[in-house]
């Protein structure tokens, strides 16, 4: 499951965990209504916990 970073990310340059453009664009875009708004860090924080649970959920 691909949460932000798409799988392979630690073999490629530059060795972070950067989501895909066209994801980010869409993600921004959905959030803000703009692909110019930069993401907030409590946005962020709230996405990867949002995404933590909806992980629990499909376990069970």
């Amino acid at each position: 499951m691909m949460l932000l970073a798409p799988k392979g990310w630690l073999t490629r340059t530059p060795f972070l965990p950067v989501p895909a453009p066209d994801y980010l664009a869409f993600r921004t875009l959905t959030q803000y209504g703009s692909n110019d708004h930069p993401p907030t860090s409590r946005d962020v924080v709230e996405y990867l916990m949002w995404c933590g649970e909806m992980r629990r959920l499909a376990q069970r």
